[in-house]
């Protein structure tokens, strides 16, 4: 088994945690399981991109297992949702 596997493999087993029936939790459609997304809805401290795919799973289920909130989403609301960066959003608008 790669690691890449095993990534996977950790990654479906997350969200069959967070999502048994396959729902998304914020539009509450019916998606495939390799289609949902792990939502940090209260921001994260860390940077996605310094993590390899291992490495990002095994810290989620750290964080899970610590009592941090997590939840699935599909790609569409996920992205909707907007970057997070410990609390704030990275890309807020300067000017209204």
């Amino acid at each position: 088994m790669t690691r890449s596997d095993l990534a996977f493999q950790l990654r479906i087993s997350l969200l069959e945690v967070l999502a048994p029936d396959g729902r998304c939790a914020h539009c509450q459609r019916f998606a495939a399981l390799e289609e949902l997304e792990i939502d940090h809805p209260d921001g994260r401290t860390w940077c996605g991109r310094s993590l390899n795919f291992l490495d990002r799973i095994r810290r989620q289920w750290r964080e899970w297992s610590n009592g941090l909130k997590l939840q699935a989403a599909c790609r569409g609301c996920n992205a909707a949702d907007g970057v997070r960066f410990r609390g704030q959003r990275r890309y807020a608008v300067a000017y209204r």
